[in-house]
């Protein structure tokens, strides 16, 4: 327990980075990075102390499937910075092919701002054409750290449960 414990709680802990903005690229990754490392560091610890065997153990496993979890939350978030990346436009010529996705912004945003001046104090939609990209992009970001957010738990939790029932009906079936 000393083990499962731990890795299970620095797995939970990945995906708080879900709830952290993409924009902060040093807390998140810091995060990250740091959880990652946690996790290869016990991995390692638990290869040094088992006994040798030509078989891969359950606990080894178990670390295993930790990191690759704490590494899915990672590439999701390099994922993320790369839709950041594409988002901006390296050129006019990139601007003037995406007129038609402007004018669906633009028309979004303006609708956007005609409901809030009813609620509250209006706010003007993005002037730039690059602005309302990157508003766009920003969506999206918050739509995949949202759907992120809840699909790594699940999986995460069918993970556990497939490793607690194998091992459970193996031990079931030989004791």
């Amino acid at each position: 327990m000393e083990t499962y414990v731990p890795t299970m709680f620095f797995v939970i802990a990945s995906w708080i980075s879900f709830l952290i903005p993409p924009e902060v690229v040093p807390g998140r990754m810091g995060m990250l990075v740091t959880l990652l490392l946690v996790q290869v560091n016990i991995a390692l610890r638990v290869s040094s102390e088992a006994p040798r065997t030509p078989d891969v153990t359950a606990l080894s496993l178990w670390c295993l499937l930790c990191i690759l979890q704490v590494m899915a939350a990672t590439v999701q978030y390099g994922f993320l910075l790369h839709m950041s990346r594409l988002g901006l436009p390296s050129s006019h010529k990139e601007l003037a092919n995406s007129a038609a996705l402007l004018d669906q912004l633009h028309k979004t945003a303006a609708a956007a701002a005609t409901v809030a001046t009813e609620v509250a104090q209006p706010q003007s939609p993005p002037s730039s054409p690059q602005a309302m990209i990157l508003a766009e992009v920003k969506l999206r970001q918050q739509r995949i750290d949202k759907i992120s957010f809840a699909a790594f738990p699940a999986a995460s939790f069918c993970l556990t449960f497939g490793y607690w029932g194998y091992f459970f009906t193996q031990w079931n079936q030989s004791g």
